[in-house]
């Protein structure tokens, strides 16, 4: 697959991510490992949406001359498990709070 690590997305995403931690006094190993396996997580995404995105959410199948037919795209589940990891690290840095009380790092910046 695609190596997701180089892409410009990444790379912002990553930095944001980083300067808000850094911005709250939260720039320690603790967190910014966090942030790594969050942008793994979010590469493993990229990967599952662009499966289904080639494949389709069904995929056909042929198990002999007589089976046949369609099943489920693994992709699909996939990333809903991975999209659900990826909310569990966001809630733990911190973001998932801040997006609900509608903070953000220029609002930091005006108190």
């Amino acid at each position: 697959m695609k190596q997701w690590e180089k892409s410009a997305a990444y790379k912002q995403l990553k930095e944001a991510m980083l300067e808000d931690l850094r911005r709250r006094g939260l720039d320690g190993p603790q967190y910014t490992s966090k942030v790594k396996e969050y942008m793994q997580l979010w590469c493993w995404l990229q990967d599952a949406n662009a499966a289904v995105k080639e494949y389709g959410a069904l995929i056909p199948y042929q198990n002999g001359a007589a089976q046949h037919g369609l099943t489920g795209n693994k992709a699909v589940s996939d990333g809903l498990r991975i999209s659900a990891q990826m909310l569990s690290v966001w809630t733990a840095l911190g973001f998932r709070d801040r997006a609900k009380a509608g903070e953000t790092v220029e609002d930091e910046e005006e108190l």
